[in-house]
């Protein structure tokens, strides 16, 4: 379990910054405050292609149905989010811990 949930866009992070940074964290903090949920801080990195890594820290601990319907609901890749809930699913086993879980 854990409290922060990792999202991966694929876009640029310069583009991102400049045109998106701001209407992803109105509507991130609207869907959480929507679910009763409480966005402690929210950080953007740039990944190794060049894209968009963001780490949403929230006010509780996550279960991993949770996390995965979260990064859903926070513009995750697609793929990504699907082949999680297909490992949650399929084999019970947790999101990949050392590529989402980073504390």
């Amino acid at each position: 379990m854990s409290n922060i949930v990792r999202v991966d866009i694929d876009i640029p992070f310069k583009v991102f910054m400049r045109l998106f940074k701001r209407p992803y964290e109105n509507a991130v903090r609207l869907i959480a405050n929507e679910l009763g949920l409480k966005i402690e801080s929210i950080r953007y990195y740039e990944s190794e292609h060049g894209n968009t890594h963001i780490y949403i820290t929230l006010d509780k601990e996550l279960n991993n149905w949770d996390y995965i319907v979260l990064q859903f609901l926070f513009y995750n890749d697609a793929k990504k989010t699907f082949h999680n809930l297909r490992r949650l699913i399929g084999l019970g086993d947790p999101v990949d811990l050392m590529f989402h879980f980073i504390r």
